[in-house]
């Protein structure tokens, strides 16, 4: 056993198949790396220009693709890994949910998973994570609200959740308090709801992504306090109205 071990990198390799579940015993572990380049093909079907179902298809293995690493890396075991500060595992076929022990990484502050096939809500107890200023979950299989108390997420600067498909609800209030958050992504889902006027509270945003989904209402004309702003994508949505004078 290498109990000693703090960082593990196996990422960019043809590694395939199931990922020991001896992992969950490195309980020094600080930094994880297992993300892939077997190039994952995402393929959303709309319908009157709304995200429907979302198709997954894999690395073709002939060609040389990796097909990517296997298992339940985010179950009740990854409590066990509680001196983590950096996990990338994007870019896989890591499967079930996303537990809601995952609060047991009080240091956690750097969590790609995006394109696996995990099949979950969001864990209110993520939310207990003040160190995490990177959180990446897009392109999974997510589903339900997002997590009402966002504003503990102090230090986040990136947060992506885009093409899941099936996150719902409205935004929560207390995402318009992440006053260091610089890029959203929460495109390619069924969020429903107006965009607040707490917008502008984001004012360090460069990106805002909110496209395919459901929002509804009128541009605030707070987001013009939104000044470092770069990307903004609103396409594919319910909101009418005129683009304010401030935008």
């Amino acid at each position: 056993q290498l109990t000693s071990l703090k960082y593990l990198d196996l990422s960019n390799n043809a590694l395939g198949g199931q990922i020991p579940e001896k992992i969950f015993n490195l309980n020094s572990l600080e930094d994880l790396y297992l993300e892939s380049q077997k190039g994952n093909n995402w393929t959303c079907t709309r319908s009157n220009g709304e995200v429907v179902d979302v198709y997954f298809s894999q690395g073709d293995p002939e060609n040389g693709a990796n097909m990517g690493l296997e298992g339940k890396i985010l179950d009740d075991n990854v409590a066990n890994l509680s001196s983590l500060k950096n996990i990338m595992i994007h870019s896989n076929i890591f499967s079930g949910t996303i537990s809601p022990q995952i609060s047991s990484l009080k240091l956690l502050e750097y969590l790609d998973a995006k394109e696996n096939l995990f099949w979950s809500t969001i864990p209110d107890t993520i939310t207990s994570l003040e160190n995490m200023y990177h959180l990446n979950l897009a392109q999974n299989y997510l589903h339900g609200n997002l997590p009402l108390n966002m504003s503990n997420l102090k230090s986040l600067e990136i947060f992506d959740l885009g093409g899941n498909a099936g996150l719902n609800g409205s935004l929560p209030s207390s995402l318009y308090e992440l006053s260091q958050l610089q890029q959203l992504d929460l495109h390619g889902n069924m969020l429903s709801g107006s965009i607040s006027d707490e917008i502008g509270q984001l004012s360090a945003l460069t990106l805002l992504s909110l496209f395919d989904n459901r929002f509804s209402g009128t541009l605030p004309s707070t987001l013009g306090l939104c000044v470092y702003l770069e990307y903004l994508y609103i396409h594919n949505t319910n909101i009418g109205g005129t683009v304010p004078d401030d935008v």
